[in-house]
């Protein structure tokens, strides 16, 4: 059975511990219509060596399974794109970004990474103060 492309308005990222994971998979992104509790789809991630499960669609919402190399992606996916939705084909799951213009990259976001110089703040404090022509040191 087909399921109609339903809009994605946001998401919510889970991610499994222990050894085993959850179900077979490792992570979880369940994305949501307009309001969080309108659950229109859950993409799970699976280990490589692990059999993945059949997509499929049932009580409107798609459940599909990708690798856990694709879970960045998807996150880089859902978090530059402004329309995304999300169907359910010949049996298999689908997310769509729609037609983008030639040229229209998403902006491809880095690793967030702890700066040993007192994080985030500090960086945004020195780099204030470089704009104003002034260094941290002098203060």
């Amino acid at each position: 059975m087909a399921g109609p492309p339903k809009q994605a308005h946001s998401y919510s990222l889970l991610i499994y511990g222990s050894e085993a994971g959850y179900l077979s998979s490792r992570a979880q992104i369940q994305l949501s219509g307009h309001s969080p509790e309108d659950t229109i789809a859950f993409v799970r991630f699976c280990d490589p060596d692990v059999t993945f499960p059949l997509d499929t669609y049932d009580n409107d919402i798609v459940t599909m399974y990708l690798p856990t190399s694709m879970l960045e992606p998807a996150l880089n996916i859902l978090r530059t794109e402004k329309f995304v939705q999300v169907y359910f084909g010949p049996a298999q799951g689908f997310i769509d970004t729609g037609n983008l213009p030639i040229g229209a990259r998403p902006r491809i976001l880095p690793p967030v990474v702890q700066s040993p110089t007192g994080g985030v703040a500090a960086r945004r404090k020195k780099k204030k103060l470089r704009s104003q022509g002034r260094s941290s040191s002098a203060r």
